[in-house]
């Protein structure tokens, strides 16, 4: 009995050790797939832009494939996770890493965007959550008629300067502002935008400067309408003779090519001045909010912030001194976001 004993336990675990190399190597390898066909590929199918949005989630075990990498001394899987581990840390590294606020080198205004959910109706959650930000300047997404309203009525001595679009479209948008706006025209025209963007003309004590409020549609099979979208708004940004801010709610995380092509004129203040992942969907589930777009499976919500697809953008005209976390009124199914930018004279 002895014998067969020796005998079985260890093919058991030469077996175990096999399935832990198979696996691990299986895994590791997707990784640099996954990476490959995004450098080469972009978004170019819809399960490929699923994949990019949440690719932040494919090095969730890369911990547990380094720790049987060593155990196992095998050279081709530490080699695995070594590129894991800096793929990783050069794409989001530098966002986890606390970093302290630079000195303004200039006046700093502080921009605001905030999607909504255009079925929620809880006005006095959205209004405290517009007054913590302190915003000096806001733009707003998925804006309905009642906090339209209230937004009219009781934040008119903060906010007295407004330009809300709340009724004609299920998907309102608006801006409020500290300081005077004039709307401009823009050539953002096209008609998949949720609610047509606003660009206005902020007449800021630091000088002024163009802020537009956009919204481009949800939907993994919208990819091309978004990336056309993005190649407005860099058009729009490298025509403007003024330093441009450009808030909303892109539906695309900073790996999908939307952000891509919008990076090429203008910078993301998260990204550059903010500490963490800084997620901001899905938020409130249906249960909370009718309405909600937060995803369920047989009927149980999908965990809370799970991409990042809101966003403060600004020209090289602006230094970014901080970027964070709106506060959560708790019924939309967004974050805000909320940026400190400095104009340098």
């Amino acid at each position: 009995m002895t014998r067969l004993h020796l005998r079985i336990f260890p093919n058991i675990n030469n077996l175990l050790a096999t399935l832990l190399w198979l696996g691990c190597a299986l895994y590791l390898g997707g990784i640099a797939f996954w990476w490959m066909l995004r450098l080469v590929f972009a978004d170019a199918w819809w399960w490929l832009y699923l994949v990019n949005s949440a690719a932040i989630f494919l090095f969730v075990a890369v911990p547990v494939a380094a720790v049987i990498a060593v155990l196992q001394r095998n050279a081709v899987l530490i080699a695995g996770v070594l590129f894991a581990a800096v793929l990783f840390a050069s794409t989001w590294g530098g966002m986890l890493w606390p970093h302290s606020e630079p000195e303004p080198q200039g006046p700093v205004v502080t921009v605001m965007t905030y999607n909504l959910l255009v079925s929620n109706r809880n006005t006095e959650g959205v209004l405290a959550a517009i007054r913590e930000a302190d915003a000096d300047v806001v733009g707003l997404v998925e804006l309905n008629a009642t906090i339209g309203d209230a937004i009219r009525r009781d934040l008119i001595e903060e906010y007295p300067y407004q330009a809300l679009f709340d009724r004609g479209s299920l998907f309102g948008v608006g801006v409020i502002s500290r300081y005077p706006i004039e709307r401009i025209e823009t050539n953002l025209d096209d008609p998949d935008w949720n609610g047509d963007p606003i660009a206005v003309q902020v007449d800021w004590e630091g000088g002024p400067f163009v802020f537009v409020a956009v919204h481009s549609p949800a939907s993994s099979h919208k990819v091309e309408i978004r990336e056309r979208h993005a190649r407005l708004l860099r058009d729009f940004a490298e025509a403007q003779t003024l330093p441009v801010i450009v808030a909303g709610d892109l539906n695309a995380s900073d790996r999908n090519q939307s952000i891509s092509i919008i990076k090429e004129a203008l910078n993301d203040a998260f990204r550059e001045a903010g500490t963490g992942i800084g997620h901001t969907f899905p938020g409130a589930s249906y249960a909370d909010t009718r309405g909600s777009s937060r995803p369920e499976m047989f009927g149980i919500p999908w965990p809370k912030w799970l991409v990042r697809i809101d966003y403060v953008f600004y020209s090289d005209d602006w230094q970014a001194i901080d970027a964070r976390i709106a506060p959560w009124e708790g019924s939309s199914d967004h974050r805000g976001v909320v940026a400190e930018l400095a104009l340098p004279e």
